[in-house]
């Protein structure tokens, strides 16, 4: 187990012109990281920040985090697992004179990444949740991505992502979005490759852009379809 933690407290009075210690924050962290055994590990994070402004409208932030993040590896001679989890969730809250306000959000990940040894295709897949919660909005967001790395020689280099995105803000009903991408690289010289990317991204409105708000008028919920096309050069020296 190891442990690692700070705390601070800073403050000013902004050369005494509305009072002493006029603004004052403290910062504090600690972060644990736990090796129960070779395959199973486990890190946690705390961070609070908070900044108190008396002399200026009564002004005052808090914000707070934590963050959990298991790991599981396993594997054998001929293949390697890596599946891992973190979740953070956050809390903002900012007091003015015109009263308080909060942002709270939420976040939940899971990877998985299998390698096999003696194959040149490695894939991966994450899932992933997010919610955002104002005093105005709330927001809720969940992505499923798959990816595929083909390593066809030391010189060549494909890469395919499969992306699909739920996007609903109450009360409407969710806006989907799905992106497909496929990347060629290309280690020309030692120290030049070339990168080309084709993506396609298909979008799908929910009921926060109904058709009958558009000119001309849709039928129903708009959508529309855009591919993108993307080349570089990289020189590494």
């Amino acid at each position: 187990m190891n442990i690692v933690a700070s705390i601070g407290n800073r403050l000013g009075n902004v050369s005494h012109t509305s009072g002493p210690a006029t603004t004052a924050q403290i910062i504090a962290n600690i972060n644990v990281f736990t090796q129960f055994t070779n395959k199973w590990s486990l890190n946690m994070n705390f961070n609070n920040f908070g900044f108190n402004s008396p002399g200026l409208s009564g002004y005052k932030s808090v914000s707070n985090e934590l963050s959990i993040n298991p790991t599981y590896n396993w594997g054998n001679t001929k293949m390697n697992s890596l599946l891992s989890a973190t979740y953070t969730l956050s809390k903002y809250n900012e007091t003015t004179s015109s009263g308080t306000t909060a942002n709270n959000t939420q976040t939940a990940l899971l990877l998985y990444v299998p390698t096999v040894f003696a194959s040149k295709i490695n894939p991966d897949v994450s899932l992933m949740w997010f919610n955002d919660k104002t005093t105005a909005i709330d927001l809720n967001l969940f992505n499923a991505t798959a990816g595929l790395t083909f390593k066809a020689s030391k010189k060549y280099k494909l890469k395919f992502q499969l992306q699909y995105i739920l996007s609903t803000t109450s009360p409407f009903t969710a806006d989907k979005n799905l992106l497909a991408t496929g990347s060629f690289d290309w280690k020309m010289y030692q120290k030049l490759s070339w990168q080309f990317a084709l993506t396609g991204n298909l979008y799908h409105y929910g009921s926060d852009l109904p058709g009958s708000s558009l000119i001309p008028v849709f039928n129903g919920n708009p959508q529309y379809f855009e591919s993108t096309l993307r080349t570089s050069l990289q020189y590494k020296f």
